[in-house]
């Protein structure tokens, strides 16, 4: 792949806690983030250069493309969603690239034992105790704050409106089993990267496959184009 493709772009992590903490709550955190992104771009970058790099007080972003991957899905749509409905300038410049979304429903606790590496066994099941996260119910198929989100982005996409809520691309695993592949409103078919599973359909490493190792890197580049 020819890197030069990526010049001019900087890359930016979003961390927060995805089994444990309150779907709303991190929404609102996100939409903080985005907020402070937009509106001081210049302390969000140069706090992460060397002074001779640094921008100039001037610098803004042109366009912000949102790599999510599972319940980060749900997360940045409903945050995208609350920033259109308050009327935020720079909604226009948000693109969506989606791997495994979890926006038509997830399996929560098979999601924490697909992650368990990042969690002790024991501390999810110990003593046989269900393992506890408000997200078991709000990411369950047709649970209200979905059900809520679908048709609060129909109606922000009437007349072909706001189409940044639509996904530019979205991937998904052929051997997925913890969220549903369904279709989300007017979002592209979901893009089949072969032989991944939910937990490596976005890294652009293979244990096995080197011919799929930069699989999630060239579908990034085609919504970039």
């Amino acid at each position: 792949m020819d890197q030069t493709q990526l010049q001019g772009y900087d890359i930016l992590f979003y961390d927060y806690d995805g089994l444990r903490a309150e779907l709303k709550a991190s929404v609102n955190l996100f939409y903080e983030f985005l907020v402070w992104l937009f509106g001081s771009p210049i302390l969000a970058i140069n706090n992460a250069l060397p002074k001779a790099h640094e921008r100039p007080m001037s610098f803004g972003y042109d366009d912000v493309v949102m790599v999510c991957h599972s319940l980060g899905a749900v997360v940045a749509r409903l945050a995208l969603l609350r920033a259109t409905r308050e009327g935020k300038n720079w909604v226009s410049k948000v693109k969506l690239v989606l791997f495994a979304p979890a926006h038509k429903g997830a399996r929560v606790v098979e999601l924490a034992l697909e992650v368990s590496t990042h969690f002790s066994f024991l501390s999810l099941f110990s003593g046989g105790a269900r393992f506890k996260s408000p997200l078991i119910d709000q990411l369950k198929r047709n649970s209200p704050e979905l059900v809520d989100l679908e048709s609060g982005t129909k109606r922000e996409l009437v007349d072909g409106k706001n189409r940044h809520l639509v996904a530019n691309k979205v991937c998904i695993a052929e051997l997925e089993h913890i969220v549903f592949n369904d279709t989300f409103c007017e979002d592209p078919e979901g893009e089949t990267i072969r032989h991944s599973t939910h937990k490596t359909v976005c890294k652009p490493r293979h244990r096995f496959l080197r011919k799929t190792y930069l699989k999630p890197l060239e579908k990034l580049l085609e919504a970039l184009k």
